[in-house]
C-alpha cells in the first residue's frame, strides 16, 4: 500500500513508507485529528465479518503508526463511518458500526477549533465550502461535504487540531460560488464559530446565533 502525490498529473508512490497496511477489504477512510496536535489521524474501516478496522496516528509528514488497538477502534464488518464531536466536548469521535468516544484526556490533547460556515447566497449548509484556518505560518484546511463513503457523513462542525495554538489569526471561506469571505483574528481556540456568508465577524457558540 502508499500514499501517492500528484505531481503535474501523474500520481507517484513516495520513496519511504508511509506506514499505511493493505487490506483487500478496506472500505471507508476517515481523517479527524482525534489528539488534536495539528497532524489528521486515519481510520479505515473494513467489509466482511473477520476483517479488522485500521486506526493510524498521523505523524504531520504523510507518514502514520498503526495503533488500532491500543486506541480501542476494534469494530469488525464497519462498511462506513463518520467522524463528529457527537457528545459536544470539544474533540473528535469515530462512528464505525458503533460509537467510539474520545476518551483522551485534556493533558494529551492539544487546542482545537470548530468552525461552522453559513451560506447566504451560497446553500445554507455551505456544501462545497473550503474552510482555511491559520495560526501563525500554519494553514490547515477542510471542505465541508455532503456525504462520504458509504452511507455516511461527517459533521458540518469542521473541526480543527492546533496543537499548541491558543488563537487563530485569521480563517478564510470559500463558499460554493466563489465568494471568498476572511475572518481575522486574534480567534480564541477551544470553541465553536459560526461564519456566515454576509460577515466577517466569527460569531462564538454551540448554537446557531442567527
Amino acid at each position: 500500500s502508499g500514499s501517492y502525490a500528484d505531481n503535474a498529473g501523474d500520481w507517484l508512490t513516495p520513496d519511504s513508507d508511509n506506514g499505511l497496511r493493505y487490506q483487500e477489504t478496506h472500505s471507508v477512510p476517515v481523517l479527524a485529528d482525534i489528539d488534536q496536535d495539528g497532524a489528521l489521524d486515519l481510520a479505515i474501516t473494513c467489509i466482511y465479518n473477520g476483517r479488522p478496522s485500521d486506526f493510524y496516528w498521523g505523524n504531520g509528514d504523510g507518514t502514520f503508526v498503526l495503533d488500532a488497538y491500543h486506541a480501542g477502534i476494534t469494530t469488525e464488518n464497519g462498511w462506513g463511518a463518520a467522524a463528529a464531536d457527537f457528545d459536544n466536548d470539544g474533540d473528535m469521535d469515530l462512528f464505525a458500526d458503533v460509537l467510539f468516544e474520545n476518551t483522551l484526556s485534556t493533558a494529551d490533547k492539544g487546542h482545537w477549533l470548530q468552525a461552522r460556515a453559513v451560506g447566504v447566497t451560497a446553500n445554507r449548509a455551505a456544501l462545497g465550502a473550503t474552510v482555511k484556518v491559520t495560526t501563525g505560518t500554519t494553514t490547515r484546511i477542510r471542505h465541508v461535504q455532503g456525504g462520504s463513503g458509504k452511507g455516511g457523513q461527517d459533521s458540518l462542525y469542521l473541526h480543527f487540531g492546533l496543537g499548541d495554538a491558543t488563537s487563530i489569526d485569521q480563517i478564510e471561506v470559500v463558499f460554493p460560488g466563489g465568494n471568498t469571505v476572511l475572518y481575522p483574528g486574534p480567534i480564541n481556540a477551544d470553541q465553536r464559530v459560526w461564519l456566515f456568508e454576509d460577515s466577517t465577524t466569527a460569531q462564538p457558540g454551540w448554537a446557531d446565533p442567527s
